[in-house]
């Protein structure tokens, strides 16, 4: 069955599954509550209903609102308010994909909850924990929490929370596909949501039958549940879950092959998502309505919707989505014979592709890759050896043949025929164990290559990062000193930088010219940072082509964001930095000079001003160890002198990078 790519990851909260989008009036009516609120208690109260109502849309103003709240009912020593505040923080930071940090605060919650004996939220929080081990898919703990949270609802007396731990079981099965027990667990959720007359859970249970159905090709069954899901969406003017029903439906209809149905079904939801504004949905809605147009071989209207949901997956920027269309306006050009649009298409798909894969991975792969390799290459090795042993024991074998062939025959012909033939087998036996002892060494070195590649590969990685973090803190600064207009350029200059870097991260090494454009990018940022208070140059030797020589990817920005940190920051004007390359006896000489108060005075400072600890200059270190053994030139790596004038004053610090030309 077809679902609907937003939907996919269906395990949410069931008292919570309404909510879709911020209402707006609400939160003009939530900040007024707290404008008018007087004590601590009720400010942190406000501040409590605020950050939940953000807890869909805007997760970061939810967590500034819920912040406030804790620290207001951490002030005042309510137990039961902080509690609360803590498991709604991990609410919003599980919804931001940060599940280290929602399971430590639902565990101070569970403790406070557990201290107050308030069972009901403790059956909550441990249906909350259930969420986030899915995630991982770690489905014994899963369905460890959600049977845990159903017995202390049970405990509690509390119908609400017995239906929400219900429908979070169904949601396990649902999740390991066993939709047959997923329906058992909703029916007894709908019975209890039946005797509470809660209509929004009751029209959920309906939704989520109605989909268990469909999987399970009870299409009669699927389609009556379904009906009156739409029928109590209508009635409650829910209308992001209104949608949702009829993409599901639409599922149901694509799996019975009925696709003039299921395209009238999608375009209903298509409609009320772009009455309500929710573009992603919407996006992803028109998709899969090409797609149905691809089933019936209609690539006409294939291409006139996927061109829809193009146009606002663009404007929303809205990546994953964009990825999806372009596959499909590829499938429709090619089903059009028009390849040229179709292989246009595709290109874009792959660019997008790319750009999706999150970078904290790279490290994880990187790990996965060497984990990988070392194993075959042991496997390898292995069977070298046991070739090896085996060879040797032929040997043995021969030897012991050959004295029993001594001591048994006694005419001196057949002893000398059958010594004849034993050289004769030794010397093909040698032969075969000096071919294995040299694939063995050679296997040897192929694996000390691949190693050191990937420590590069592994320490440019964490580079990277390092990079990015100390970008976004500059950001942050203009910001919070309130130069907005400097926090835009930085912006605009560091998204060209990321694009740079993204393009060349899983490169070893580029050319010097695209280096030095990133790195004076890097300049450009830091200037505007400074508010344009130094000067900086970067001369190149004329004998050098910068397009044709190769460095290391991203070396020399780490030195210089040194100098401008520790060197030229706490220098009031006159501020200047200068970067030199030229090239002699096949090495690249790189100079980094600043006249900013030296490395003495700048440690002084550090011991009154406590900072994040720089790990690019260590990073860089070791990529060039790394790269002087793996090249073979030994004066590869770097060297820093501090400057003085005739008083023996700092005047300032120069870098000193030498590099092979040939690397």
């Amino acid at each position: 069955m077809q679902f609907l790519k937003i939907n996919i990851c269906i395990f949410i909260l069931h008292a919570a599954v309404g909510a879709a989008a911020q209402d707006e009036a609400q939160i003009l009516l939530l900040k007024k509550e707290l404008a008018s609120a007087s004590g601590d208690s009720a400010k942190a109260v406000a501040f409590a209903k605020l950050g939940y109502e953000y807890r869909n849309t805007n997760p970061d103003s939810g967590i500034y609102y819920t912040n406030s709240s804790l620290a207001l009912s951490q002030k005042i020593k309510d137990q039961a308010l902080i509690a609360k505040a803590k498991y709604q923080l991990g609410r919003l930071y599980h919804t931001k994909s940060n599940d280290s940090a929602a399971i430590i605060l639902y565990n101070e919650s569970l403790k406070l909850f557990e201290l107050l004996k308030d069972t009901a939220n403790m059956a909550t929080l441990h249906m909350q924990m259930g969420y986030v081990y899915s995630r991982s898919f770690r489905n014994a703990d899963m369905l460890k929490e959600f049977l845990l949270s159903l017995k202390l609802a049970e405990r509690s007396n509390n119908k609400e929370k017995m239906s929400d731990a219900l429908y979070s079981i169904s949601d396990y099965y649902r999740h390991i596909k066993d939709d047959s027990t997923a329906v058992i667990y909703l029916k007894q959720a709908l019975e209890i949501d039946t005797q509470l007359g809660n209509k929004k859970n009751i029209a959920s249970d309906y939704q989520y039958l109605g989909l268990c159905y469909g999987r399970l090709r009870k299409y009669r069954e699927g389609e009556e549940y379904l009906n009156k899901a739409l029928v109590i969406f209508k009635s409650l003017k829910d209308d992001f879950r209104l949608a949702t029903s009829y993409s599901y439906l639409a599922d149901l209809y694509n799996e019975k092959q009925d696709f003039d149905k299921s395209i009238e079904a999608y375009l209903k939801a298509k409609n009320i998502m772009d009455a309500i504004g929710a573009k992603i949905e919407s996006a992803d809605i028109t998709d899969n309505i090409a797609s149905e147009f691809l089933r019936k071989k209609e690539y006409a209207n294939a291409i006139k919707y996927a061109t829809m949901g193009l146009a606002v997956a663009n404007e929303i920027k809205a990546q994953p989505q964009l990825y999806y269309l372009y596959n499909t306006l590829a499938k429709a050009s090619e089903g059009l014979m028009d390849y040229e649009s179709a292989y246009e298409y595709m290109q874009k798909a792959a660019v997008l592709h790319d750009t999706l894969i999150a970078l904290e991975q790279n490290d994880k792969l990187a790990q996965m890759q060497t984990q990988f390799e070392t194993e075959r290459k042991e496997k390898e090795n292995q069977l070298l050896k046991a070739q090896n042993e085996t060879a040797n024991a032929n040997l043995q074998r021969n030897r012991i043949f050959l004295i029993a062939a001594v001591s048994g025959l006694l005419l001196l012909a057949i002893l000398l025929y059958v010594i004849y033939k034993n050289k004769e087998a030794k010397a093909k036996y040698i032969s075969v164990l000096q071919n294995l002892n040299k694939q063995l060494n050679d296997k040897k070195e192929e694996i000390s290559g691949i190693n050191t590649v990937l420590q590069l590969k592994a320490l440019r990685a964490q580079m990277n990062p390092h990079f990015i973090f100390n970008c976004m803190s500059s950001i942050q600064e203009c910001i919070l000193t309130g130069r907005v207009d400097d926090a835009n350029k930085y912006l605009s200059k560091l998204s060209r930088l990321l694009r740079m870097v993204l393009m060349y991260a899983d490169e070893e090494s580029i050319a010097l010219d695209k280096e030095l454009e990133m790195l004076e990018l890097y300049l450009e940022l830091e200037s505007v940072r400074l508010k344009q208070n130094f000067q900086y140059t970067i001369e190149i030797d004329e004998t050098i082509f910068p397009d044709e020589v190769q460095v290391p990817t991203l070396l020399l920005q780490p030195f210089v964001e040194n100098a401008i940190w520790h060197g030229l920051l706490h220098k009031q004007d006159d501020r200047l930095l200068t970067v030199k390359i030229s090239c002699t006896n096949n090495y690249l000489h790189c100079i980094i000079e600043d006249n900013g108060i030296g490395r003495q005075k700048a440690a002084e400072l550090l011991q009154f001003k406590k900072r994040h600890q720089s790990k690019g200059l260590k990073i860089t270190a070791n990529r060039l160890v790394i790269l002087k053994e793996r090249t073979g030139h030994p004066e590869t790596g770097f060297e820093i002198i501090d400057l003085f004038n005739a008083s023996q004053e700092a005047t300032g610090t120069r870098v000193y990078i030498k590099l092979p030309f040939d690397n």
